[in-house]
């Protein structure tokens, strides 16, 4: 059953992709706009479930529901404009992104030439603005082969302008590793997102929201390793714009009489800890609220080892 989800929603997508690309750019912006506003009667209570769940009683929690599919929507219709017309007609950077000042600290940690590890969450919009930084430095994508809808995902990739390097189809942890670490040492930045939970036995174990999760913290092994900067972005809103603030470079040492998966740890820690404080100060910009990986987290009791 779960196999002929999967595949219906692959097919639906797929039709909406060749289908939007025959409307004009007003109607395909607010036919996407509508769609995802639509949605909310459904994921509205899972949204509200998760809130609650992560954030307690609150009385902000009606307009952070609000403001969730708001965003959402936003995004969606940059997105398909960028699918079908490209970044530079989508109009992003004019009506609703920017960077703030602090996007000095990814350009001085690339001037470095040692690449850099850019890490941050699934917020909405995060891979626009990516789009935009390809304008001032190097950035690179990393996509799966196997991946459903590879091909519109390419595409994606294309109209965005971001180079990508393909993981091959069942390609072991460490052939991963070492393709990224090419990347580094090429001099170019590479995103990561570190907002997935791992499976049992799998990443490390961090607090989140008073529960221990795991999560995997290869944006931090490759930072050791390739000896390369960490900048950490976060897309903030205000008013009706996005702005995206970025973290001064840091770099992860070897430290003697400390083993390397400890300060791993202890810096994938201290990212959580920024990730969940942001969640706490703007809820409605995590994509990911109603996922289906964080929601069986989410609706578990506090302090639950996984």
């Amino acid at each position: 059953m779960r196999r002929m989800r999967q595949i219906a929603v692959d097919r639906t997508i797929a039709a909406g992709a060749r289908f939007g690309g025959i409307l004009p750019d007003p109607l395909l912006g607010s036919t996407v706009r509508n769609v995802v506003l639509a949605s909310r009667f459904a994921l509205r209570p899972i949204l509200h479930r998760n809130l609650l769940s992560a954030l307690g009683p609150d009385p902000r929690l009606q307009q952070a529901e609000r403001d969730y599919f708001t965003r959402a929507a936003e995004w969606a219709r940059f997105t398909a404009l960028t699918f079908h017309r490209g970044f530079a007609a989508s109009g992003f950077p004019d009506n609703y992104g920017e960077f703030h000042e602090s996007f000095d600290h990814l350009e001085s940690a690339a001037r470095l030439g040692r690449g850099v590890v850019l890490v941050g969450p699934h917020q909405f919009c995060h891979e626009l603005f990516a789009a935009m930084a390809l304008r001032r430095i190097r950035l690179v994508g990393v996509i799966r082969q196997e991946t459903r809808n590879a091909a519109l995902l390419g595409h994606w990739y294309a109209q965005l302008g971001m180079p990508t390097i393909l993981r091959p189809p069942r390609a072991t942890a460490i052939a991963d590793f070492r393709a990224m670490l090419r990347v580094l040492r090429d001099g170019a930045a590479l995103g990561v997102t570190p907002d997935l939970p791992g499976s049992q036995g799998e990443g490390e174990e961090v607090s989140w929201f008073g529960r221990t999760i795991r999560l995997r913290g290869g944006a931090f092994w490759l930072a050791l390793r390739g000896r390369a900067p960490i900048v950490c972005y976060w897309i903030r809103r205000v008013g009706t714009r996005l702005i995206c603030h970025f973290s001064p470079p840091l770099t992860i040492e070897s430290e003697r009489g400390v083993m390397a998966d400890c300060s791993v740890r202890q810096h994938l820690q201290r990212w959580t800890s920024e990730f969940e404080q942001e969640l706490r100060g703007q809820p409605d910009g995590w994509a990911f609220w109603v996922d289906r990986r964080w929601t069986r987290i989410l609706r578990e009791p506090l302090d639950v080892r996984r």
